[in-house]
């Protein structure tokens, strides 16, 4: 701030120079005007303080009459020195007219801030009025001097005659008989656009003037225009009127290009000395004495004024530069050789600048008495910094290319995540050149599954301990939720919000710069990001921002390709695993099947006990069965052929059928099942029994997954709109890792071997597919390994008050006991003849045949009512045959039933089409076929 004793001596000073002084503020208001000021615009400094300068400083231009930008305005828009322009008019305050120059000047304060502006300006009358008697004198003497070479004229302004000299011929090439003797002649010779203004100009001099002078363009005989310097005086009678007008007209075209070219040449040579910066020296090796000019002097940082030695030049040299230099020096002066000298070296300046330097000479020898010395060493010096550095530059970009396609390649093979993040993170800190850098990968920014990888210098060698993962709350979050790169300096980041409210961590490694870019996945999702701190020499540049950018793209697709492959060797495992479950889980249930087939071969057993084999068996046959259901289950949702048959029904019978599935296997391994279902009725729009298929996966799964013994749990509550399903067991867990996967197909938990079935790992994902049709949701917690499993289904509820489904049963006692003609077809001998059994048992009257054609045949003769045919046959399969005998007379009522083991919707859509009016899975299911074998066809 400037004191008040300043301000005083301030207006002391302006009050004492001999111009006229005006002073404003910042706003442009008068602050102060002198006592020459108070003169020339007629205001006392009273009254003009706090005046706008515009209303007290008016000033004009002197021909135009327009007014003129006051300089003040243009101080405080610009901040720097102005002038006025030429021909400037101060009209006072009295309305006088006062011919002015000036200048205006910004004052700043201590701090540099504006303060207002300094006016100075003066009256240039007496000036002009000598300038004028100058100009006078000038143009006679040039009349005289130039008589000549120039065009004179004389013109009477009485009859308008004009009297030419040869000069009008000799430089514009008119003939005598050419010339016209009017004025009129040489004002239509003027060119066009110039004529209107010199014939106003000219009459304005002749109305109230003197002296007139014009530059314009005048007609040659050729046709050709020149420009002409024209000037003449006004010659008035005593009374003042005009009279005459003596003149004369210079060809300027020569000149004028002959300025051109020198002015050309001089921009050239001007450019030429300025865009090469060359310095020169000159050293005397006889007496020591070193000179340079200034430009070589501020080559190495010194003043104009400098004094300079051999030792101060060494002295300027950097350090790792200084003995070569010298060395090469003296070989250039040693009468051995022949004095040429040139060296590219580094000059230190004292605030620490480098500047690279090719210094050329030559050193000059005379010999006395045979001895040949050194008597001069004179040569040039070039600033090349610019130069060197744009090949250090392009050196670095090299390396950094070579780097980045090695890390590409690097990448590119690794097989894991981490490994690519490691690589990444050591080499981006390499190629950048940085104290720190670090690698995160999210998924969809879950920060507490981050994967990190740092690389730390050994400068940071005492951080490279430091573990706090990240959170998720730091600056480094803007990068992954913008996907757009970000480059701080110390002072922007210090700034940044969010960098304030983590710099609180004393132990994180410190942060000097920060760049980062994001890693953006083929779909736009952010992976995760790079970051850099602690720029080796200055600040991240925009170069660098470029690199980390491709770096991170390059690592984007590195991490999805080693995700796509982690995926491809987990699937892979995961289908080995499963095909060797598979072949298990088919053994399970085959083995006991073909056991009690070979007791019951040996005979000699109790009904009860052919009895109790008979169930064994029908429980692993549906086992087998079940298994191979979850399979085309599977297929069927995945594939988007899956439909539900939806119906209204209540929870508690979905539930009941669960139980009458599952509880079997809850027995046979000892559990304890508690079931708690409320006694309300709960109603939901479901499919009933892939609802019940749903609870009951869960069930077996809780089974598989508890050791005998355990504690298994069925409850259901009632939440507004939804219903929440339960089912809960004390058994070996899931770790926290797995959680995330158990839905997925063929994922299963290491379990002990000794705990026999393990299922196929597709029942939970069916269990997923099954809810999420259903618009439920599945979920699944445990506390980890050993502390037991929940799963939680909900699932929207239907308000109504009772139940609107009746389940249709079929049992052996509904059988009509009429007996109903059936030929059964199937290729697999032993399979129709089992089959023919269950059906004559049913109460019906049987043939069989073993292909197609076969069934034509038997069916054309036997004439049946109904036929359960098997797809796939030799000599004609079933489709064939079923649109064959279709097509018969005898064949159109026939009701035909399809029994093969496909069972894709395809392959029932196909059936239908071929004339089949229901379509079985093998094997069937007793029931099923009781009631498909007793439907009446229409």
């Amino acid at each position: 701030m400037t004191s008040p004793h300043s301000d005083d001596l301030f207006q002391v000073t302006l009050a004492s120079i001999g111009d006229a002084v005006i002073a404003t503020d910042a706003m442009g208001r008068i602050t102060f005007l002198n006592a020459v000021a108070e003169t020339l615009t007629g205001w006392r400094n009273e009254d003009a303080k706090g005046r706008s300068l515009t209303e007290v400083f008016r000033i004009i231009n002197e021909h135009t009459r327009a007014p003129v930008e006051n300089p003040a305005d243009k101080v405080l828009r610009h901040g720097r020195t102005v002038g006025l322009a030429n021909h400037t008019i101060l009209i006072a305050k009295d309305g006088r007219e006062i011919p002015i120059d000036d200048s205006a000047a910004p004052i700043r304060g201590a701090n540099g801030n504006l303060r207002g502006v300094v006016l100075v300006f003066r009256d240039i009358r007496e000036r002009k009025e000598a300038e004028e008697r100058l100009q006078e004198s000038e143009l006679r003497y040039r009349l005289i001097g130039q008589v000549a070479n120039d065009a004179i004229w004389d013109w009477d302004l009485i009859t308008n005659v004009v009297v030419w000299n040869e000069g009008v011929q000799a430089s514009f090439g008119y003939r005598p008989d050419q010339i016209g003797a009017t004025a009129s002649w040489w004002l239509d010779n003027i060119h066009n656009d110039d004529r209107e203004r010199i014939s106003k100009s000219i009459h304005a001099v002749i109305d109230a003037g003197e002296f007139w002078n014009e530059e314009y363009r005048f007609r040659r005989a050729d046709g050709d225009y020149a420009t002409v310097f024209d000037r003449g005086r006004v010659v008035r009678d005593s009374g003042g009127a005009p009279v005459r007008m003596v003149g004369a007209m210079l060809d300027l075209s020569e000149r004028l290009r002959t300025q051109r070219q020198l002015a050309e040449r001089e921009e050239r040579l001007r450019m030429a000395v300025e865009s090469a910066a060359i310095g020169v020296w000159d050293f005397d090796p006889q007496s020591g004495s070193l000179e340079w000019s200034d430009r070589c002097k501020a080559m190495f940082g010194l003043p104009p004024d400098a004094h300079i030695n051999y030792d101060v030049f060494l002295e300027r040299l950097h350090p790792d530069d200084r003995e070569q230099t010298h060395r090469v020096v003296m070989d250039a002066l040693s009468p051995d050789g022949d004095g040429s000298y040139e060296i590219d070296y580094r000059t230190l300046w004292p605030d620490g600048t480098v500047r690279w330097l090719v210094a050329r000479g030559q050193g000059y020898f005379e010999e006395e008495v045979g001895v040949r010395n050194a008597v001069r060493f004179a040569g040039t010096v070039l600033d090349v910094t610019a130069r060197k550095r744009s090949e250090e530059a392009a050196v670095k970009r090299s390396a950094q290319l070579r780097r980045l396609a090695d890390v590409a390649s690097r990448i590119g093979v690794a097989h894991d995540v981490t490994s690519v993040l490691n690589i990444v993170t050591e080499e981006v800190r390499h190629v950048i050149e940085a104290h720190q850098s670090i690698a995160s990968m999210t998924v969809d920014q879950e920060w507490a599954q981050a994967i990190t990888s740092v690389s730390m210098s050994e400068k940071y060698a005492q951080w490279r301990n430091y573990d706090k993962p990240p959170d998720g709350s730091s600056i480094y979050t803007i990068v992954c939720k913008t996907n757009k790169p970000m480059r701080l300096t110390q002072a922007e980041l210090e700034a940044h919000p969010a960098w304030r409210e983590f710099s609180g961590d004393t132990m994180h490694p410190p942060m000097r710069g920060w760049l980062a870019a994001p890693m953006v996945g083929r779909d736009g999702r952010n992976l995760g990001l790079l970051q850099l701190s602690g720029k080796l020499e200055g600040e991240f540049t925009e170069d660098d921002e470029a690199v980390l950018v491709q770096l991170a793209q390059m690592a984007a697709v590195a991490v999805e390709n080693a995700r796509l492959l982690e995926s491809l060797q987990q699937a892979d495992r995961r289908k080995d695993e499963f095909l060797a479950t598979l072949a298990h889980e088919l053994r399970n249930p085959l083995a006991p099947i073909r056991m009690g087939l070979e007791v019951m071969k040996m005979g000699g057993l109790q009904a009860s006990e052919i009895e109790d084999i008979r169930e064994m068996m029908e429980r692993q046959t549906k086992q087998l069965i079940a298994l191979v259901d979850d399979l085309l289950d599977v297929s069927r949702i995945t594939s988007g052929k899956f439909e539900l048959r939806k119906c209204r029904v209540a929870l508690a019978d979905i539930v009941q059928s669960a139980l009458e599935a599952s509880t079997p296997f809850i027995d046979e391994a000892g559990h304890n099942l508690a079931v708690a279902v409320p006694d309300m009725p709960i109603l939901l729009e479901a499919d009933p029994h892939r609802l019940a298929q749903v609870i009951s996966n869960l069930l077996n799964n809780a089974v598989n997954y508890t050791p005998e013994g355990g504690e298994i749990r069925l409850s259901a509550s009632h939440q507004t709109d939804t219903v929440a399903i339960v089912v809960a067991d004390n058994g070996i867990g899931i770790p926290l890792e797995m959680q995330q996967h158990v839905f997925e197909i063929f994922a299963q938990l290491d379990r002990p071997l000794e705990k026999g079935y393990v299922g196929l790992g597709i029942g939970l994902t069916l269990v997923k597919r099954l809810v999420e049709m259903h618009d439920g949701t599945v979920e699944v917690h445990s506390d980890g390994a050993g502390k037991g499993s929940t799963f939680t289904v909900r699932l929207p509820i239907v308000n109504a008050d009772e139940l609107q489904r009746r389940p249709i049963e079929f049992s052996s006692d509904q059988a009509s006991t009429k007996k109903r003609r059936v030929l059964i077809v199937d290729d697999n001998k032993a399979a129709a003849d089992m089959l023919g059994l269950v059906v004559k048992m049913l109460g019906c009257d049987i043939r069989t045949a073993y292909d197609g054609q076969e069934a034509v045949e038997v069916a054309a003769e036997y004439l049946p009512e109904v036929i359960v045919m098997d797809i796939g046959m030799p000599k004609m399969n079933g489709y064939e045959a079923a649109s064959h005998i279709r097509r018969t007379p005898w064949g159109k009522d026939i009701l035909l039933v399809a029994l093969t083991g496909w069972g894709q919707e395809e392959d029932r859509l196909r059936t239908r089409e071929a004339g089949f009016d229901h379509h079985l899975v093998k094997p069937a299911d007793p029931d099923a076929l009781q009631q498909v074998l007793f439907e009446s066809r229409d």
